[in-house]
C-alpha cells in the first residue's frame, strides 16, 4: 500500500494506524546450530541478520527484535563457517547428527565472533527503532502513536517497560479472545487473521461480541 492509500483509510475515521516496529526484523537468541540455510528459502529477516543470502550458513534460533536482548554474530563469521562446511563436511559426512556436531564444535571454537547484547545496547536498539516508526507514522498521517503491536507476537516484559517510558499506553498481542471494559493494556487481545475465511471471520465476530464466549475462546485456543 502507498502512503496516499493509508492516509485515505485513516482520514475515513474508521481505521487507525499505530506502531508495529520500523524494520520488522529478527534477532538471534543463541548460537546452537539448528541446520543450514538454503538461499532460495531465505527471507528479509535473514538478509538483515546474515548480510547476504547464501547456502550453507548456520541456522540459529531467532525471535522478533523486540523480544529481548540479542545474541550478536559478526557477519564475517558466516562466510568463514560456509568455507569450513564446504571444505570439511559437504559430501564427506552424511549423518545429519554428525554434521551438526562437527558444525557446533567449529562454532564453539570461534566464539570471538559472538557477543551478548548488553542492557544499554538493547535499550538503545529498541528506542531508536520504535521512535523512527512513530515519527514516520505521525509525519505521514498526522495522528498520535500510543499503541504498539508485537512483531510476530513475540512479547517481552522488559520491552514493555522501555516503550512505556516512550509514551506507549497499550500493547496489542496475537492472543485470541475478547477484551473487557477494563482490559489488560499490556496484552490487548485481537481477532486472528491467520488462514482466514469469510466464515471464520463471521464466527469470530459472533464470539467477540460476547465477553464470556470471548474469554472461553481465549482460554481454549
Amino acid at each position: 500500500m502507498s502512503w496516499e492509500e493509508i492516509k485515505d483509510m485513516y482520514d475515513s475515521g474508521l481505521i487507525d494506524f499505530q506502531a508495529h516496529s520500523h524494520k520488522h526484523m529478527a534477532i538471534f537468541t543463541n548460537t546452537k546450530i539448528e541446520g543450514l540455510t538454503k538461499k532460495d528459502r531465505m527471507e528479509a529477516p535473514e538478509l538483515y541478520l546474515y548480510g547476504e543470502l547464501e547456502d550453507n550458513f548456520p541456522v540459529f534460533a531467532k525471535r522478533g527484535e523486540y523480544s529481548g536482548k540479542a545474541k550478536i554474530v559478526k557477519k564475517k563469521f558466516f562466510n568463514i563457517f560456509k568455507n569450513f562446511y564446504e571444505e570439511n563436511i559437504e559430501n564427506k559426512i552424511t549423518d545429519k547428527n554428525e554434521i551438526l556436531k562437527k558444525c557446533q564444535e567449529f562454532i564453539d571454537k570461534n566464539n570471538e565472533y559472538f557477543s551478548d547484547e548488553n542492557e544499554a545496547e538493547y535499550k538503545k536498539r529498541i528506542e531508536e527503532d520504535y521512535l523512527e516508526n512513530k515519527k514516520l507514522i505521525e509525519k505521514k498521517l498526522g495522528n498520535q502513536v500510543k499503541f504498539f503491536c508485537w512483531p510476530w507476537g513475540h512479547r517481552s516484559k522488559e520491552t514493555i517497560k522501555i516503550l512505556k517510558e516512550l509514551g506507549v499506553v497499550g500493547f496489542i498481542s496475537t492472543k485470541k479472545g475478547t477484551n473487557s471494559m477494563k482490559p489488560n493494556w499490556d496484552m490487548i487481545r485481537r481477532i486472528e487473521l491467520r488462514k482466514y475465511t469469510p466464515k471464520k471471520f463471521k464466527i469470530n465476530l459472533l464470539v467477540a461480541r460476547n465477553l464470556i464466549l470471548g474469554k472461553i475462546y481465549g482460554w481454549i485456543s
